[in-house]
């Protein structure tokens, strides 16, 4: 009988050790929305002009264009970084390609001492960021064949 008990007893021990030592981690909090804008640099996949594409040839100026965004370690928006290639027309931001960014409700501002640009984002993930601005000929010194609603669809840069 004593023997018995010693094996049942030995049995619940080890369930306890199996049950206790596999304790679930707990999972790491969502990223922000700032945070996924600022997890990689960006490159552009395709960009389009009032909602049609771009023609290839126009495409290949966007080629080297790079933007990166930098989160503080609460993950507040700090400062921007960018590599305009040859792109053909960008937001409106300074000519030393580098400011101070924020971000709010859909909306990415773009600042430096002179200026500043909003940037509506129309789709965010870790894999795939969608940007859209306004260009006039006004606001903006662009051709009127260059006005309109610009959209750009980015992901990570390898």
């Amino acid at each position: 009988m004593q023997c018995i008990q010693k094996i049942v007893l030995l049995f619940l021990l080890s369930g306890l050790l199996f049950t206790t030592a596999c304790k679930d981690d707990d999972d790491p909090a969502p990223k922000t929305d700032s945070e996924k804008i600022a997890s990689v640099t960006w490159k552009v996949t395709t960009t389009f002009l009032n909602n049609t594409a771009l023609s290839t040839d126009d495409q290949a100026t966007y080629a080297n264009f790079r933007i990166t965004f930098k989160v503080d370690g609460s993950g507040n928006p700090t400062t921007y970084t960018v590599t305009p290639g040859e792109a053909k027309r960008l937001p409106n931001y300074n000519s030393a390609n580098t400011g101070n960014w924020t971000f709010s409700g859909n909306t990415i501002t773009l600042k430096d001492a002179q200026k500043s640009s909003q940037l509506t984002v129309s789709g965010i993930s870790e894999t795939g960021l969608t940007l859209q601005w306004e260009l006039t000929k006004v606001d903006n010194q662009v051709p009127p064949e260059d006005e309109g609603t610009w959209k750009m669809d980015l992901v990570p840069a390898q």
